[in-house]
C-alpha cells in the first residue's frame, strides 16, 4: 500500500496527497487541495535488498503540472486499476549532494519497481481532481441570478411590482370604438378614465382645445400611453374641447405659437397688428387674438377660423396704447387729429386708469381725423357710477336700477374650463326702442350678433308692480328724501358688487307666468285675482325661472358681503376651503339651483308678491346666495382689447405655419410677412366709389332689396316681398319674405374698362333669424328667407359713376326697374351700379335712379 509521504523541506515537515499531490502540513488530516483524508506513512525506507537508495531532494524531482503522484492504491481506495503489465515510472533520482558521487550500492534507481501483472495488486491511474469549490459556488450564484430576473422580468411584465403602465389609447379604440368599417374612431377621454380607473389609477380630466371632436383624448399631461406609474397615482387626462387658443399665447413669438395651430383643424390667419413702440411689443409676437386666448372657437364660426393677431411696426394707433395711462394716450392721439371719447369699463385692478381697449381695435389702420373711442379700467369704486342711474328719466330725483351700462359687457370664464358651453358666458350690450343700454346674457364664450340672441338681464325685477318706487333706492322730493323698493339691495351696501338676473318676480300656473300682483291661479289655471279666492297652492315661485347673477367689480369687498349674510353661511365654509378667489380681477357668480334643497316654493296669502328667489323690497324671506366666492365658482373676465376688423388687416406669412387651407406655409424667418400696400389701396379706391345706398326692385312694389355699402366695405339692407292677400284668415294681412341682412366686401381688382371686381366674404354674410322660420306680427306671417340680389355673396362688379350707359348690356339695364328705357335715362350712369355676378342671373342694384 502506498501512503502518502511525508518529506521534510528546509526544517518543515510537508505532507503529499497521494489523490492530487497537493502539498499540506503535516498533521493535516485531509487535504487542502481535494479534501481526501491524509494518511501518515512510516520513515522512508530503501527497497528491501537495495540498501543506500535515497529518495531525491525535494526540487530536484520535476513533477508534471497536472499529475499526481503514483502510488500503489489502498486496498479500498476505489482507485480505478491500471492496464495489466504496466509500470508507472518515477522521475529519475538527482544525487543529495551535487559535487559527489552517487552511490547506486549495484542498484540502478531509475524506477520503482512494480509487481508482475497477476502476482500483485493492480495499478491504477490517479482519480481527476475535483472542482475548485469558489467555482461550484459562482456558477450556483449564477444559476440563481439568472431564474431571479427571469422571474422579476415576468412579474414586472405582469405589474405585479414596479408601477403599472399607462393604458394606450390603440388598445381601447379596438376594445371599444370599432365602428365596423375596418376603422376606429377618436377614443373618448371618458373611455381613457375608466381603464385608468380599472388599472388603480386615479384620473381627473382637463380640457385642451385641438383640431380632435370634442370629448376625444388627446393625451396624458405630462406623459405618455405606456409609462409606468404608481398604482393609485392621479393621472391628467386630456380632453378635446375642439378649436380654440390656448392661454399664454399673448406675447409669444409667432413663430413658436405655429405648431399649436397647426392642429386645430381649422383655418388659421396671421394678420398683421400695428404696434408703435416695439420696446413694449416686440415685432413677431402675438398681440391679440380672436376668440380671446383661453377661450373656444365658437361652432358657427369654425369656417371662417382662429385670427392671430401678429405685432408688426407701423403708423396708425399702436395696439401698444394697452396698458398705457389713458389720459396721457387721449392726449396723444388729440394731438394726432384724432377726435378721442374715454369710456368707463371694468377691469383687473392692475388696468385701473389705463387703456384696456379701443374702438376701432388697438393696431387696426386707421387714418388723422377719425373718431376713436379709449376704453378706461376702472374698479369696484366705479359700480355705484356706472350701475346706478341718477338722469332722473325715469322719475326726477331718483336713484334707479332700471338701466344697464356696458361697461360690464365681455367674456367671463371660470379658472378652470370643462365645458366652455357652462363655464363661460358673455354679456353683450344692445338699445332699446328708447335708445337706453341693454345687456344680453349668453353661456358660451361669444355673443350673438346682437342682445336679443341673448337673454335680456337687469337689476330690476318688478315685471309685476311695474311702478318706478319698486325699482328705486330713494327718490328724492321737494328737499325730502324717501326711501324706494330697492332700498336693501346688495348695491346698496358700497361693497363694489351688485346682483341682477333674468325674469320677474311672478309665479308659474299651469306652466305660465303670471303676475301675483294682478293675476291668480286656481287648480293650475291662471284666473282674475280675487282677495277672497286666495291661492289654492297650484301656483308656484320656482327658482329656475330666474338666473341671478352677482357681479364683483375688482377690488370688491367680499368678506364684509359674507360677513353681512348676503351669501349662504355654508356655501362660505364651502369656499373657505377651496382656493381663494383672486379679489384683484373682476368676476361673476352664478347662483347654482343644484346646491339647493328647496327650488319651488308655493304662492300663498303670506307671500303674494315677494318671491323669495328674486332680490325683494325689504329682503324679508330671499334666499341666500349660493356658491360663495372661490377660485373655483368665480367667471373672471377675461381680456379684451377690442373687435378686430380682422377681414380688413394685412394678412402675414409665419414660418412653420399652415395656410389656411392646410397647406405649408412659406418659410420667411420673421413674422412680419408680406404687406399687400398695392393692393389695399386698390380696395380703399374702390370702397370709396361704392360706398353709396342701392335699390333693386321689381319698380311695382311688389318686391324689393335696399342696400347700403360703406367705405370700409361693410354693408347691410332688407330684402322685402309683400303678398297682402295670401294669407288668409288666419293671416288676414297677408305674407312677407323678408331678410334683414349684412356682409362685408374683403377685396378688390381693377379692370382695365375701368370696372373693379369686388370680392364679397361668402361666409360672412349674416343674415338676421334662421332661415325658413316664421312668425305672426300683427296678424301678417312673416319668413325669413334668403336676400335676393345678395345671395349667394361672392364676386361682384362695381360700376362707377359715370360709366357710360352704352356699354351696358342690355340684361343689366333690364334691371334697371324702367328707367333705360324712359326719358330720364342719361347717357352715363348718376351713381354706381353693382352686378352679382355669382348668382347666374346678373341682378344688378342702381344708386341715384330717378
Amino acid at each position: 500500500m502506498v501512503r502518502d509521504c511525508t518529506i521534510r523541506i528546509e526544517g518543515r515537515p510537508r505532507m503529499f496527497c497521494a489523490r492530487c499531490g497537493a502539498a499540506n502540513k503535516d498533521g493535516n488530516k485531509f487535504c487542502v487541495g481535494c479534501g481526501a483524508p491524509l494518511r501518515r506513512g512510516g520513515r522512508a525506507t530503501t527497497p528491501a535488498g537495495q540498501p543506500g537508495v535515497r529518495l531525491p531532494a525535494p526540487g530536484a524531482v520535476p513533477l508534471p503540472q497536472t499529475a499526481s503522484v503514483p502510488v500503489r492504491p489502498a486496498a479500498n481506495s476505489g482507485a480505478i486499476p491500471a492496464p495489466a503489465g504496466t509500470g508507472v515510472p518515477m522521475p529519475p533520482a538527482t544525487a543529495a549532494t551535487p559535487s559527489g558521487p552517487v552511490v547506486h550500492s549495484g542498484v540502478t534507481a531509475t524506477t520503482i519497481p512494480v509487481a508482475p501483472a497477476g502476482t500483485a495488486a493492480p495499478t491504477t491511474a490517479a482519480a481527476p481532481a475535483k472542482p475548485d469549490r469558489m467555482v461550484l459556488l459562482l456558477a450556483a450564484l449564477l444559476a440563481v441570478l439568472v431564474v431571479a430576473g427571469i422571474a422579476l422580468f415576468a412579474t414586472r411584465k405582469a405589474e405585479l411590482w414596479g408601477g403599472r403602465s399607462l393604458p394606450d389609447p390603440a388598445s381601447i379604440a379596438v376594445a371599444a370604438s370599432d365602428t365596423g368599417d375596418g376603422q376606429s374612431a377618436e377614443v373618448k377621454a371618458s373611455d381613457v378614465t375608466a381603464a385608468l380607473k380599472a388599472k388603480g389609477f386615479g384620473a381627473r380630466t382637463e380640457q385642451v382645445f385641438s383640431g380632435k371632436t370634442e370629448g376625444s383624448f388627446v393625451g396624458y399631461k405630462g406623459t405618455q400611453p405606456g409609462a409606468r406609474m404608481p398604482k393609485g397615482a392621479v393621472i391628467t387626462v386630456q380632453e378635446s374641447a375642439g378649436p380654440g387658443v390656448p392661454k399664454g399665447v399673448i406675447g409669444k413669438q409667432a413663430e413658436q405659437v405655429t405648431s399649436t395651430f397647426n392642429t386645430m383643424g381649422v383655418p388659421v390667419h396671421y394678420k398683421k397688428v400695428i404696434v408703435n413702440d416695439t420696446k413694449r411689443m416686440p415685432e413677431g409676437s402675438v398681440v391679440a387674438t380672436y376668440p380671446a386666448a383661453g377661450t373656444g372657437l365658437p361652432e358657427d364660426k369654425r369656417d371662417e377660423g382662429i385670427y392671430i393677431g401678429v405685432a408688426g411696426k407701423g403708423d396708425g394707433i399702436g395696439a401698444d396704447i394697452v396698458g398705457q395711462d389713458a389720459a396721457d394716450v387721449r392726449s396723444e392721439l388729440e394731438s394726432q387729429g384724432y377726435d378721442v371719447t374715454v369710456k368707463r369699463h371694468f377691469a383687473s385692478e392692475n388696468m385701473v386708469g389705463k387703456v384696456i381697449g379701443a374702438d376701432p381695435a388697438p393696431g387696426s389702420p386707421t387714418t388723422s381725423g377719425e373718431s376713436i373711442t379709449l376704453y378706461q379700467g376702472v374698479d369696484a369704486g366705479s359700480v355705484n357710477d356706472l350701475m346706478i342711474d341718477t338722469s332722473g328719466r325715469s322719475q326726477p330725483g331718483a336713484r334707479t336700477l332700471y338701466m344697464m351700462s356696458d361697461a360690464i359687457t365681455g367674456t367671463y370664464c371660470k379658472a378652470t374650463i370643462t365645458d366652455i358651453d357652462k363655464d363661460c358666458m358673455t354679456l353683450s350690450a344692445g338699445e332699446n326702442d328708447y335708445g337706453d343700454t341693454t345687456i344680453s346674457q349668453t353661456w358660451g364664450s361669444s355673443a350673438g350678433s346682437d342682445s336679443s340672441d341673448g337673454t335680456e338681464v337687469s337689476q330690476c325685477f318688478a315685471s309685476n308692480g311695474g311702478d318706478v318706487a319698486r325699482c328705486s333706492i330713494d327718490i328724492t322730493s321737494d328737499g325730502q328724501k324717501y326711501e324706494g323698493g330697492s332700498k336693501n339691495r346688495l348695491i346698496t351696501k358700497n361693497w363694489g358688487m351688485f346682483d341682477f338676473g333674468s325674469g320677474g318676480e311672478g309665479a308659474m300656473c299651469g306652466g305660465q307666468m303670471i303676475s301675483t300682483w294682478f293675476d291668480g291661479c286656481r287648480n293650475g289655471v291662471p284666473s282674475a285675482r280675487s282677495e277672497s279666492d286666495g291661492w289654492d297652492g297650484s301656483a308656484t315661485y320656482e327658482m329656475k325661472a330666474n338666473d341671478l347673477f352677482v357681479y364683483v367689480a375688482a377690488g370688491a369687498d367680499i368678506k364684509a358681503a359674507e360677513e353681512g349674510g348676503y351669501f349662504d353661511a355654508d356655501a362660505v365654509k364651502a369656499a373657505g376651503k377651496q382656493k381663494a378667489v383672486d379679489g384683484d380681477r373682476t368676476f361673476i357668480l352664478y347662483r347654482d339651483p343644484a346646491l339647493y334643497d328647496q327650488t319651488s316654493v308655493k304662492v300663498t296669502k303670506e307671500n303674494v308678491g315677494d318671491n323669495p328667489f328674486v332680490p325683494s323690497t325689504d329682503d324679508t324671506n330671499d334666499v341666500k346666495f349660493k356658491p360663495a366666492a372661490s377660485d373655483a365658482t368665480a367667471y373672471y373676465l377675461v381680456d379684451q382689447t377690442g373687435d378686430y376688423d380682422w377681414d380688413s388687416m394685412t394678412n402675414l406669412s409665419v414660418k412653420g405655419a399652415k395656410d389656411s387651407d392646410g397647406s405649408s406655409g412659406d418659410s420667411s424667418s420673421t413674422a412680419q410677412g408680406k404687406s399687400n400696400t398695392a393692393a389695399d389701396k386698390v380696395f380703399k379706391e374702390a370702397m370709396k366709389e361704392a360706398a353709396e345706398e342701392y335699390g333693386f326692385s321689381s319698380g311695382a312694389g311688389g318686391w324689393g332689396t335696399s342696400l347700403t355699402v360703406h367705405e370700409d366695405g361693410t354693408f347691410e339692407g332688407t330684402y322685402i316681398d309683400t303678398d297682402l292677400g295670401g294669407g288668409g284668415s288666419e293671416y288676414p294681412r297677408g305674407t312677407r319674405s323678408q331678410s334683414e341682412f349684412s356682409g362685408k366686401f374683403v377685396s378688390a381688382k381693377k379692370n382695365d374698362d375701368g370696372t373693379y371686381t369686388l370680392q364679397c366674404d361668402t361666409k360672412g354674410l349674416k343674415i338676421k333669424g334662421t332661415v325658413g322660420d316664421s312668425y305672426d306680427e300683427n296678424g301678417a306671417k312673416v319668413t325669413i328667407t334668403e336676400p335676393y340680389g345678395m345671395s349667394p355673396c361672392g364676386e361682384f362688379t362695381l360700376y362707377p359713376k359715370g360709366y357710360a350707359v352704352s356699354r351696358l348690356s342690355d340684361a343689366m339695364k333690364g334691371w334697371g326697374a324702367g328707367y333705360f328705357g324712359s326719358d330720364r335715362q342719361a347717357s352715363a350712369l348718376p351713381g354706381p351700379a353693382l352686378v352679382n355676378e355669382t348668382s347666374g342671373s346678373g341682378e344688378t342694384f342702381y344708386s341715384n335712379l330717378v
